[in-house]
């Protein structure tokens, strides 16, 4: 047990290179280099988790891929893109989106990368990130906002692939009612 202890410390504060800490806990626990960075994006989410939540300016950012994808497909996704990603025009309710912008209370983001991300950051300055994407996405994502000095949270999709992901809600719905980030806990 003093091993996996000395891990997490070294997780939240930083002891280790990201690819070090993640070769330890793919030893540790036999697990793959996915599995591993699940572990340590929850452990940094529970470090944190507080400071999110403490947060007066939240910014969340989507995968432009949580589109509805049939709708995406047949060219018949109402969204408009800008300098801001693309806006959610509540057109198809099964629209991941759609659905998490009518959930949060902060802004909500969809991007087709992290450059666009970056900018965003660099002009609105919030003071914590919610992300939501893939898990090599979220670990990219989590370095650079803590080279930012950002808490920052890490919510990563139940499927990847850049086509028909998909979010796990009961998971990250936990999260965000715990942080306070949902408009109606109920919803």
């Amino acid at each position: 047990m003093s091993i996996l202890k000395d891990i997490i410390r070294q997780v939240v504060t930083f002891d280790l290179s990201a690819r070090d800490i993640k070769l330890k806990v793919m030893n540790l626990f036999s697990v793959g280099e996915r599995d591993a960075a699940l572990i340590i994006i929850h452990a940094k989410n529970e470090k944190n988790k507080k400071a999110v939540a403490a947060a007066k300016k939240r910014l969340i950012f989507l995968p432009h891929c949580l589109r509805n994808a049939e709708r995406l497909k047949a060219g018949k996704c109402a969204a408009t893109f800008d300098e801001n990603g693309f806006h959610c025009r509540q057109c198809e309710p099964k629209c991941q989106v759609g659905q998490l912008e009518r959930l949060l209370k902060s802004p909500v983001y969809a991007v087709p990368g992290s450059t666009m991300l970056y900018r965003i950051i660099k002009r609105e300055k919030p003071d914590a990130v919610i992300g939501v994407g893939c898990v090599h996405e979220i670990e990219d994502g989590i370095a650079a906002c803590e080279r930012l000095g950002l808490p920052v949270l890490g919510i990563p999709l139940a499927n990847e692939g850049c086509f028909n992901t998909l979010l796990d809600f009961g998971e990250a719905r936990e999260m965000l009612e715990e942080i306070g980030e949902l408009k109606n806990a109920k919803a």
